[in-house]
């Protein structure tokens, strides 16, 4: 497995993976998958490759906490089912939260996917809420401090 930055030659895979409805439980709307991958080429990103083919990516946008007025990044995060249940994703996590330092990290998980959920708690994240978006689905806010 390795980690590099998406380029704009992945688009294509991009779109490909998330439109893919097993892969993307989150997206309520993947009409506009363009502009989802130019935004994200455009923040502190990842492809996860396996055998040079990417299988995931993980992505790492900045937002303001209101409440405590400071800058928060928010981590979001794709792998294909062939490749899930290996570790891939938690090695993977591991590497790019190693790169942050003295930051929150904030990630948001539908409620019903059982291992993202796990995922974050073996690396330490906390439950901080949940909630029921637009569409009416569940989700869960989780938070990690890098120190």
């Amino acid at each position: 497995m390795e980690l590099r930055s998406w380029q704009p030659a992945n688009e294509t895979i991009f779109i490909q993976l998330l439109s893919e409805e097993s892969i993307n439980t989150a997206l309520q709307v993947t009409g506009n998958l363009h502009t989802l991958f130019t935004h994200y080429l455009a923040t502190p990103s990842v492809a996860i490759r396996v055998d040079n083919t990417i299988v995931g990516g993980i992505f790492l946008d900045e937002d303001i906490d209101s409440q405590r007025l400071e800058t928060t990044h928010v981590i979001s995060y794709f792998l294909h089912p062939d490749w899930r249940h290996q570790g891939i994703m938690t090695v993977a996590l591991l590497a790019l939260l190693q790169t942050y330092h003295q930051t929150t990290i904030t990630a948001e998980v539908d409620g019903n996917n059982a291992a993202s959920i796990a995922l974050l708690k073996r690396l330490a994240f906390t439950e901080v809420t949940q909630f029921t978006n637009i569409f009416g689905q569940t989700i869960r806010l989780f938070t990690k401090e890098i120190v």
